[in-house]
């Protein structure tokens, strides 16, 4: 089965799956506070693959970025993002697979964190091709 076709359960420290995998927990916010400030070190323009339980994107915002566009592919977290980004104007939200998602720009800064995404060879080569000069 997909990730996007299982049933995840939110709780306050972690996301897990109905097989009790974990897909994001609370304990990775230092990890994702350094991503943030790398990521984002000239306040430009951020594409975020993965919202999870959305640590990453308030450490990105919190650098006052110039735009940060999100791409989920899980429609339980689709839904929980779209309720953070209610009122973040700098916020574009692209759901579903970041392989097949059309019309994204070139960012300065790419931060990817997937769950039981078994492609990823093709992130070096999507990166390049998305990043600014």
């Amino acid at each position: 089965m997909a990730f996007k076709d299982t049933i995840l359960t939110f709780e306050d420290d972690k996301i897990v799956t109905e097989d009790d995998r974990e897909v994001m927990m609370s304990w990775e916010a230092p990890i994702m506070e350094k991503s943030a400030e790398v990521v984002c070190h000239n306040k430009g323009d951020v594409l975020e693959i993965g919202f999870g339980m959305g640590i990453c994107s308030d450490y990105i915002q919190a650098q006052e970025v110039n735009s940060h566009t999100i791409v989920e592919i899980h429609p339980q977290v689709i839904e929980k993002l779209k309720v953070w980004a209610e009122d973040k104007d700098n916020v574009t939200i692209v759901e579903g697979d970041w392989h097949n998602s059309d019309g994204l720009e070139t960012y300065d800064g790419i931060f990817l964190d997937t769950f039981a995404d078994n492609s990823l060879d093709n992130f070096k080569e999507f990166a390049t091709a998305k990043a600014k000069s």
